[in-house]
């Protein structure tokens, strides 16, 4: 007997019910190309973070008031106040991705609900997957174009940490993006020399090069405030990133140093200070073997409030027996404190 025909509603139906039954990204992924995805981990955790507004935008303190001094008995007060606060500011960027069903597939595909439902399924994964895909892509490098420009990518790693200072041991010395003469997010590192990351070069994985301008890194970016102040920190944690080739590099040198660098460097899960030394596959392409130090508590995703992956259900006017569901998100990430965060490189 032949199935009996779906209407558009029903599609919805089936549509909807997969919605609500298969959140994003709790499937098993078996259609991608890269073995590992570092963004997207990071994005999920940091779902909640969401602000209103035409941009994204953060307090920093960039300025000292430098009152403090030695006084004497019945001294003439000469207060004064400096503007310490300055706002940053990054524009939302928007991305979207959609998945489709016409009414008459059922009857030519000789299917019925239960199996529209795993065809459903798979629609979405594959639209979620190219969301995923297109995240970590972003993530890792720098936007192109102009800031006006809504349709460009979301200001990813290399807008935020320059590599600037190609010597062994390094220096805060990351400053304005090329392209943006006002600073990372409208703030000049020529005005505020504090709002830059720590740059540092090195030419090979040894002692006195690749490990010392390690070290260095981490203890100059390990700021410790000396009083209590509401950063409103995200999902903490701090992460080193790297390609294949680095990675590689620091195991092999371990293992012939026979392991022996303690807590600073371990070889048998490549860890620096008991932090996972994470691959990117993306950075594998980068023949500068760049080498990330990320503190992610001040470095964050922030979705535009109610925007995180929005499913909408639509039937097309242009094409009226199909349902497509368009799944948008409004973001962009943001750094609050670079100079918690190092790059290190080849020249």
């Amino acid at each position: 007997m032949a199935n009996p025909a779906l209407q558009i509603e029903d599609i919805a139906d089936v549509v909807t019910a997969v919605q609500k039954a298969y959140k994003p990204l709790t499937f098993t992924l078996l259609t991608t190309d890269l073995h590992r995805y570092v963004a997207m981990p990071h994005i999920l955790k940091q779902k909640k973070k969401e602000k209103i507004g035409q941009q994204l935008q953060f307090s920093a303190m960039v300025a000292k008031n430098g009152r403090a001094h030695s006084t004497a008995l019945h001294a003439v007060d000469t207060p004064s106040q400096s503007d310490l606060l300055k706002t940053g500011q990054v524009p939302w960027r928007h991305v979207t991705s959609d998945y489709s069903a016409e009414e008459r597939e059922p009857q030519f595909k000789g299917i019925d609900k239960r199996d529209l439902a795993d065809i459903m399924k798979a629609r979405r994964a594959d639209c979620l997957i190219g969301m995923t895909e297109l995240f970590e892509d972003q993530f890792w490098a720098e936007p192109t174009g102009s800031e006006a420009t809504e349709d460009a990518p979301m200001f990813g790693i290399k807008y935020w940490l320059q590599r600037a200072n190609d010597t062994v041991g390094g220096g805060f010395d990351g400053g304005n993006p090329t392209g943006y003469a006002a600073g990372c997010a409208g703030l000049s590192s020529t005005t505020y020399p504090n709002w830059s990351n720590w740059s540092a070069g090195y030419d090979e994985i040894t002692q006195d090069d690749f490990i010392d301008s390690l070290r260095k890194a981490s203890e100059y970016t390990g700021f410790i405030n000396p009083v209590v102040i509401p950063e409103g920190k995200a999902a903490g944690g701090y992460g080193y990133y790297t390609n294949w080739a680095v990675k590689k590099g620091v195991t092999q040198y371990t293992k012939n140093q026979n392991d022996n660098l303690g807590f600073d460097l371990s070889g048998k899960d490549s860890t620096f200070h008991g932090v996972s030394i994470q691959t990117v596959p993306h950075l594998d392409a980068d023949t500068a073997n760049p080498f990330y130090g990320i503190d992610w508590s001040v470095m964050e995703v922030v979705f535009l409030r109610g925007e995180w992956f929005h499913e909408t259900n639509t039937r097309s006017g242009s094409q009226h027996r199909s349902l497509t569901t368009f799944i948008d998100c409004t973001m962009n990430l943001q750094c609050k404190n670079r100079r918690r965060n190092f790059v290190m490189y080849v020249p």
